[in-house]
């Protein structure tokens, strides 16, 4: 496609525009968070088939997605409904999570973490996460989220965790291990006292 100077330059004002945008919806994000729930307690054992025999390991799966994957399904009823989980999410697993082994990832919106798309016309914010397993591999997982608005001003969130390593087929159950602790790093930084919420499989993976 060939553009015109004036299309370019038209182009380049959108996509700054946006990006603009997206910053803003994330330091709206980020504000709501309090700064008690900034003190991420990084002592949970996070690494499934280790001598270090962590509990919560319970749910491996077997090549579900061609790869090792665990898709769930986690609905939230608590204090300031979905973007508060996305808030909370945010913050804490930024700061490495219950392990201290989770990052933020880059997103296409330019923000590391999530992204809150409601000016795009989508009332969604999406995040993604690495997690680093413990021991000699220390082996890479995919952490995909989507946050919407749930029932009763709460939040409807879809779990997603990937084996990066080809030929992860199965995973001693670490990916279920990561989503447990995303739902850990949010009851945390919430307090478990003040949330109610559930949390099932959204297909055959993880069983």
């Amino acid at each position: 496609v060939v553009r015109t100077q004036s299309e370019k330059t038209h182009l380049e004002v959108t996509v700054m525009k946006t990006h603009s945008s997206v910053m803003i919806a994330r330091a709206a994000l980020v504000a709501l968070v309090a700064p008690s729930v900034l003190a991420a307690t990084n002592a949970t054992c996070g690494t499934c088939g280790t001598a270090n025999n962590c509990t919560g390991c319970e749910h491996p799966d077997s090549g579900s997605c061609g790869n090792a994957c665990c898709r769930l399904d986690w609905t939230v009823v608590g204090p300031g409904g979905w973007t508060q989980v996305a808030a909370t999410l945010n913050a804490t697993l930024a700061l490495g999570g219950p392990d201290g082994a989770f990052t933020p990832s880059m997103l296409a919106e330019g923000v590391p973490g999530c992204a809150d798309l409601s000016s795009f016309g989508h009332s969604v914010i999406i995040c993604q996460f690495h997690h680093t397993t413990a021991g000699p591999m220390h082996y890479n997982d995919s952490i995909a989220l989507t946050i919407a608005p749930g029932a009763a001003g709460g939040a409807a969130v879809r779990l997603f965790s990937y084996s990066l390593i080809g030929g992860a087929y199965g995973d001693s159950g670490q990916n279920r291990k990561n989503l447990d602790m995303v739902v850990q790093a949010y009851t945390a930084g919430i307090g478990s006292d003040h949330v109610e919420s559930s949390v099932v499989n959204a297909d055959e993976s993880c069983p």
